[in-house]
């Protein structure tokens, strides 16, 4: 299968390899697949969905299962991508089925993690964590140091988002020691940024009860991690991890009250999201640089920015954070008096707010029917 490290030539390469008139029926529909993967991961999910459609109606149609449950985990990468957390779950699910039967224990490992991750973003933790934890049991059947470690790490992240961070602490470094046992430190840099998010949870825990002392130096501690993991890009350049990792770093400032180093790494993120033409890093730096501007009174440079991104968000369907951008905008309008458009913006963040918080808990108890009647008795996942 064809995988490139610049995921803009891979996907041209990909398209190219399609237009070949020798390609069977199977060759197909696994670069369909491929090229689904990597639409997602650039912020081109619409274009992975057509992709990956046509590979399941082939995979269908010349009875290739294998493929066609590799089809539908793309699938379930690209909802992901779009926030479309139920359709995730259902192809992750039938994806996982499918492999199963073949008993390819790293694919299965690989459809666990998307459940995982979608159940954790409507707030199924239990669900997502259950998954995470089949996942282990599988690398260990499989023997895959590399699964495992994938699976950890992921493990530690949601872990850490439930304040359990001493069982995060522990994760990580088992990960970091199953990479080193795989030869495969090219993922050492995604522990890092996770030890990185770790130490900002820890210091936004401490922060919450009255601890400044203690919060301010694990926000210290994140930020040197933050670094480090800049660094270690320069050996294994990905220019997506790295436009996240500066994000991260730019956030890190930020809570930091570093506000001019703030903005000059959110820059720099910007200026890469718009080189890889990348929505979530475009938006994102965006958002944080209108909060900015906004704190520096500038209030005509924040409606400038917070605007765009606004605008940004919408054209990807990131739905998550239209509704930060419409409070900031309500704040914005407030301080230069414009309070018909800051009433406009105030309400349309409580209406999104909402309507995020009530299709998050229909797809939550829609993803725990389908766990129960579908799903929770397939090997290697215990029953809730």
């Amino acid at each position: 299968m064809l995988t490139m490290s610049d995921s803009r030539v891979g996907i041209g390469a990909l398209r190219q390899s399609l237009a070949g008139p020798q390609l069977s029926p199977a060759d197909r529909v696994a670069i369909l697949s491929e090229l689904a993967h990597q639409c997602a991961r650039t912020g081109l999910a619409r274009d992975g969905l057509d992709a990956v459609k046509e590979a399941i109606e082939l995979a269908h149609t010349h009875r290739l299962p294998l493929a066609k449950a590799g089809a539908l985990n793309a699938a379930a990468v690209c909802y992901f991508a779009r926030d479309d957390f139920l359709m995730a779950i259902a192809c992750a699910i039938d994806a996982y089925a499918g492999f199963a039967v073949e008993n390819q224990y790293a694919a299965m490992g690989h459809a666990l993690t998307t459940i995982a991750a979608a159940c954790k973003e409507v707030g199924a933790f239990d669900l997502a964590e259950q998954a995470l934890r089949g996942c282990v049991n599988i690398a260990n059947q499989a023997d895959d140091k590399f699964l495992l470690a994938r699976t950890q790490n992921t493990l530690a992240d949601l872990l850490g988002d439930l304040g359990r961070f001493d069982e995060a602490v522990v994760l990580l470094a088992d990960a970091h020691c199953n990479l080193d046992a795989a030869r495969q430190p090219d993922h050492i840099a995604k522990v890092d940024a996770n030890q990185c998010k770790l130490h900002k949870k820890m210091a936004e825990n401490a922060k919450r009860r009255g601890e400044h002392s203690a919060a301010a130096q694990y926000f210290r501690q994140a930020l040197s991690l933050a670094r480090r993991g800049l660094a270690s890009y320069g050996t294994n350049p990905d220019q997506f991890h790295f436009s996240d990792n500066n994000r991260m770093l730019g956030e890190l400032y930020f809570d930091l009250q570093d506000v001019e180093q703030a903005r000059v790494t959110f820059e720099l993120a910007l200026a890469i999201g718009r080189q890889l033409n990348h929505p979530a890093t475009i938006a994102e730096s965006l958002l944080f640089l209108g909060r900015i501007a906004l704190g520096d009174n500038r209030p005509t440079d924040a409606l400038g920015l917070l605007c765009e991104g606004l605008g940004c968000a919408k054209r990807a369907d990131l739905k998550v954070v239209q509704p930060k951008f419409h409070t900031e905008l309500a704040g914005a309008y407030l301080t230069v008096g414009r309070q018909r458009e800051a009433d406009f913006h105030l309400d349309a963040a409580l209406q999104w707010s909402g309507r995020l918080a009530e299709s998050n808990g229909e797809v939550g108890r829609e993803a725990r029917s389908m766990w129960k009647t579908h799903f929770c008795h397939h090997p290697y996942i215990g029953g809730i």
